[in-house]
């Protein structure tokens, strides 16, 4: 059969007819997916289902926020489809460049270890912090204004460090130089320091490592994506539906941008695939009170049986 068909596709009855046009898009279609999912309107059963339906022959993948999750969705995909976090799916092109780091645990500490112990902790964690944003943001350090700019964003204090300022000197100046000295030396892991977990994500994208790449991507909860993660995104998924709920942004604080999937889209859009949006409204999980609360905030939120009349036995 060819790659994408333009027959209608046999889908379960009891899908609804927002997740029956998601289904009918991934079968018939070639265009990336942008799929808003309310809370509890089925976003994972709409995942699994636009899997089964893809055509004979593609490969596809789904990478989830954590491992429980990604263990979770391994026991529903259909066969053959890979379950995976982005740290696990890039870790093997990580171990494969760096051969010595297969049998390393990553080093959590490996920033701190790399600054001089002189150096007060607090200052320690305020460059630990930055150097961490700045990988997951793709930031290489040199640009002293884009560093400060990163510490109002996410709220480092460079300028209520009483220990640094006192025992040391100028914190700031101390963030901002090791920053990219840091982040330079981060480049090339050795033995000695290992990688942590942002360099698992960032090296194979400053480095361009080569990954498995699949027909069909569903990338879910990705408004908590970080800019890392959407260029592995693009490096591992030929066509891509990502699945989130934009109202439920809540990883800034880990890198993350509140604009995550308004910036896939716009990347998906400007691909020669485009980009088409559905919706997933219609809530299975919250009682009706609680529908109405959450219309304050997202007024397209549905309850499946508010407007069912009841009939009244005798």
């Amino acid at each position: 059969m060819p790659p994408y068909s333009s027959m209608p596709v046999k889908l379960p009855d009891w899908l609804s007819a927002q997740q029956r046009a998601i289904c009918e898009c991934v079968a018939t279609e070639q265009c990336h997916l942008v799929v808003n999912a309310g809370a509890g309107t089925g976003k994972t059963t709409t995942s699994v289902e636009a899997l089964r339906v893809l055509p004979r022959g593609q490969t596809a993948a789904m990478l989830a926020f954590n491992k429980p999750i990604a263990d979770y969705m391994a026991t529903k995909v259909p066969p053959g489809t890979v379950a995976k976090t982005y740290h696990s799916i890039t870790y093997g092109a990580v171990r494969n460049q760096w051969p010595f780091l297969a049998n390393m645990s990553p080093n959590t500490d490996r920033t701190w270890q790399m600054l001089p112990e002189s150096i007060p902790g607090t200052t320690r964690r305020l460059i630990c912090r930055l150097v961490s944003i700045c990988k997951n943001q793709l930031v290489d350090g040199t640009d002293s204004n884009e560093l400060l700019s990163l510490c109002t964003e996410y709220d480092i204090d460079l300028y209520n460090d009483r220990e640094g300022a006192t025992r040391w000197g100028d914190t700031p100046e101390l963030v901002l130089n090791y920053t990219p000295q840091i982040l330079q030396a981060s480049k090339t892991p050795t033995a000695a320091s290992g990688i942590d977990f942002d360099d698992m994500l960032w090296l194979p994208v400053i480095w361009q490592l080569p990954m498995r790449k699949f027909d069909f991507l569903v990338v879910d909860e990705s408004q908590d994506l970080n800019k890392v993660q959407h260029v592995i995104t693009f490096m591992v998924g030929k066509r891509i539906m990502i699945v989130g709920d934009r109202h439920q942004a809540i990883y800034k604080f880990r890198g993350a941008s509140a604009s995550s999937m308004d910036d896939l889209a716009n990347q998906m859009a400007a691909t020669p695939r485009g980009v088409k949006h559905f919706p997933l409204t219609v809530t299975r999980r919250c009682p009706i009170l609680g529908v109405a609360l959450a219309r304050t905030i997202v007024p397209e939120f549905d309850y499946p049986l508010e407007n069912t009349q009841w009939e009244q036995q005798a």
